[in-house]
């Protein structure tokens, strides 16, 4: 998706390979100017992650998913991920960012999985049903720091980043202050991953000896990679070593 040009573009990467040019299936107009996570679905589905909206100078909306068209852009179902559509507090700017996550769908569809930024919690969205249940940390931070003076840039960071298959969830995990995140400042240590599962268990603690900062799945040798952000240098964890199941 460009958002600039307000156009998804379907990427046909096998054939771009293949011709030595790029190949798109299909252009859709798509004249959405807020979003964070799409995740396309045969037939025509598209699932939308619609973020916090600041109102007023006291007011945000809470962040909800949308079921979409893509081609008529029809809005099939919403999926509200929290009870009220708006809240109140003085510092608005607290309200857009304490409900930002990272977001991931089950390959087969059937659910979306978040990781909370600012929450030591995950989020589980069943497409079908419209049910949402969050798994929180055993006496971690819940959402009453909504209802006082925090600063949110001083609020623990605990989720970075997070990837599935049909199987786990692998959430990059944090647990500290914010670090100093500046071009050209050295990216800091991550090598905490857990992993739930579908139900939101938290089954492991994985521990490594290289910085996972992003991570991609690659489904097919059953390997989790990421890039070191401070030399480029590219590690993968090999799954199948680790006899989860």
């Amino acid at each position: 998706m460009i958002k600039n040009e307000k156009e998804i573009f379907l990427w046909n990467i096998s054939q771009s390979v293949e011709k030595g040019i790029t190949v798109y299936d299909t252009i859709v107009s798509y004249d959405k100017n807020r979003y964070f996570f799409l995740f396309y679905q045969p037939e025509d589905i598209l699932f939308v992650n619609r973020p916090s909206d600041i109102l007023n100078v006291e007011e945000a909306t809470t962040p909800f998913y949308e079921k979409r068209s893509i081609n008529t852009q029809e809005i099939i179902q919403d999926y509200r991920i929290y009870k009220q559509p708006s809240l109140r507090n003085r510092n608005v700017a607290k309200l857009e960012y304490s409900f930002y996550t990272w977001d991931v769908i089950k390959p087969d569809g059937s659910k979306i999985a978040q990781a909370m930024r600012h929450l030591p919690q995950i989020n589980i969205l069943d497409t079908n049903t419209g049910d949402i249940v969050g798994y929180r940390i055993k006496n971690g931070t819940d959402f009453s720091f909504l209802e006082n003076d925090t600063d949110i840039q001083s609020m623990n960071v605990y989720y970075f980043n997070i990837h599935a298959d049909d199987n786990y969830i692998y959430a990059i995990y944090w647990g500290k202050e914010m670090w100093k995140d500046r071009i050209g400042d050295e990216s800091p240590f991550f090598n905490i991953i857990h992993v739930f599962d579908w139900r939101g268990k938290h089954l492991y603690e994985l521990i490594t000896d290289r910085s996972f900062l992003r991570i991609w799945l690659d489904q097919v040798r059953n390997r989790l990679y990421t890039i070191n952000m401070n030399t480029d240098e590219i590690y993968y964890l090999d799954l199948d070593e680790l006899n989860l199941f």
